[in-house]
């Protein structure tokens, strides 16, 4: 398929999900839900006080560069949302188009229920359309706009700092020469720590108050450096988990290609493509961060995750030795890493929730052997059918104002 294939089928499978959770709601609340809604729920409305005040004390632990965007358009809630939604289908179409993925394995990416805050005014799909583009200028060798994009995500998330481990290991995975690496290095890490210190600084000017970032993520988000308490948990963890749950598989799964890819390097001297390295290190990173800052809590993970461009670029099809690929495809390891998540996430509690996990287990491995390894393929529209009614629920929850992510 060529770009506007994939843009005409994610538009209509996004929209489908869309016009579906309007009407689940309508049917299961009431159309009161779905006419008064003001898009502003969760992280919107605090993005949406920094538009209009300023940083304070509480805003102070979200970054500004979507807020200085929406600031400069002065449009609507709802036109933030649109505009998030086109430039979100536009970029995730060019990655398929790229990755030539096949049309069911790229609507599979697209319906995890997180897509959902690319079409609602989060700095999720102006994060999404920054990370593909220094990954496409780092693709290409070009060092300086690869540097100015990473400096641009470093202004939109905190998750962003993630790349500066992220980027030591997949440029010593990918380099060839020693001294092109540390140039590199020294680089893109000069080019977070830019981008972060003039959040930091715009903040201060704002509220008179150095890092006041992390003190209100410490104060009023709990997030410090601590070991995870057991079982893993979320916010609304009955009806969340799962999603969180989820996105700890592809994390740890990550962590897991990491440590496969980093022994086939020393040992076989390996080379491997640099897109796909910073796709599985910074998945690797976003798990490992929030297991070790976040105290045993998960929120927010399934957002960090699917709503991600890395995510789109996890697949490993075609760019590793056949040796490699058969062991990251090795079923058994994937069957491990769901039986460990279940067991971290407490299903170990009761029968009836080891048995919910179970199906989770099967649903996640079922779920990455056809849309990253091309298995089972008479099954992906049992697997699109599953997803898009979770995605849909999801929606309305979205919709009724409950948390998601």
């Amino acid at each position: 398929m060529g770009f506007w294939q994939y843009l005409k089928w994610s538009s209509i499978y996004i929209l489908s999900i869309v016009i579906g959770s309007a009407l689940l709601t309508a049917v299961w609340r009431d159309w009161t839900a779905v006419l008064n809604f003001n898009f502003l729920v969760w992280d919107a409305e605090v993005l949406y006080r920094i538009v209009k005040d300023g940083y304070d004390y509480y805003t102070s632990a979200f970054y500004p560069m979507f807020p200085w965007f929406w600031k400069v358009l002065s449009a609507a809630p709802w036109v933030m949302s649109l505009l998030n939604g086109a430039l979100f289908l536009v970029i995730a179409s060019l990655i398929g188009a790229s990755q030539k993925m096949s049309r069911t394995a790229f609507l599979l990416h697209l319906s995890w229920p997180s897509i959902l805050f690319m079409v609602l005014p989060y700095s999720e799909a102006l994060l999404f359309v920054l990370t593909f583009c220094f990954l496409h200028f780092r693709g290409k060798a070009s060092w300086i706009l690869a540097g100015f994009f990473l400096f641009l995500m470093s202004l939109t998330k905190p998750t962003a700092a993630i790349m500066l481990p992220a980027l030591c290991i997949a440029e010593w995975l990918a380099t060839d020469t020693s001294w092109s690496y540390v140039r590199r290095i020294l680089y893109f890490a000069a080019m977070i720590i830019a981008g972060n210190f003039l959040v930091w600084y715009v903040q201060f000017l704002q509220t008179g108050e150095w890092f006041i970032f992390f003190r209100a993520q410490s104060e009023i988000w709990q997030q410090s450096l601590s070991f995870p308490t057991l079982p893993l948990a979320t916010w609304d963890s009955n009806n969340v988990i799962w999603l969180d749950a989820a996105a700890l598989y592809f994390t740890l799964l990550a962590v897991a290609f990491s440590l496969l890819i980093i022994r086939d390097h020393i040992l076989q001297g390996s080379r491997f493509d640099i897109t796909w390295l910073y796709a599985v290190v910074a998945m690797a990173g976003t798990g490992m961060f929030v297991l070790c800052f976040r105290q045993g809590m998960l929120f927010s993970l399934n957002r960090f995750v699917f709503a991600s461009a890395f995510f789109l670029y996890l697949s490993p099809r075609g760019v590793i030795r056949p040796e490699l690929f058969r062991a990251l495809s090795s079923i058994g390891l994937h069957i491990a890493i769901a039986v460990v998540v279940s067991l971290l996430c407490g299903g170990y509690q009761h029968i009836r929730l080891l048995m919910a996990f179970a199906v989770l287990a099967i649903f996640l491995v079922y779920y990455v052997r056809h849309s990253w390894f091309m298995h089972f393929h008479w099954g992906a529209y049992v697997l699109l059918v599953l997803i898009w009614c979770f995605a849909v629920f999801y929606g309305q929850r979205i919709l009724a104002g409950q948390w998601v992510a």
